[in-house]
């Protein structure tokens, strides 16, 4: 029986975001291209332009954010199993 770390690098017990995607996820990502794509009709090529840089600015503070949550929780996972260990 492969280990839990065997399992981990042959891609195996990965959890990935396309594997947690839900139905309302997906409901939500297409009613907001929709969405985009109705508001930017009414956009000049500039006013388009700033709006794409917002929402990168946005998307990537949004992911900073993600990592660091991540971090924390597999962090404090790691002292739980250690203390659980004592």
């Amino acid at each position: 029986m492969e280990s839990l770390l065997e399992k981990i690098y042959n891609g195996k017990e990965l959890i990935t975001a396309e594997n947690l995607e839900s139905d309302d996820a997906k409901t939500a990502l297409e009613e907001y291209i929709k969405t985009y794509n109705e508001f930017k009709k009414n956009l000049s090529q500039e006013r388009l332009a700033n709006l794409d840089d917002l929402l990168e600015s946005h998307s990537r503070l949004e992911n900073c954010g993600h990592q660091h949550y991540f971090n924390q929780g597999f962090s404090i996972g790691v002292r739980l199993l250690f203390e659980g260990m004592e």
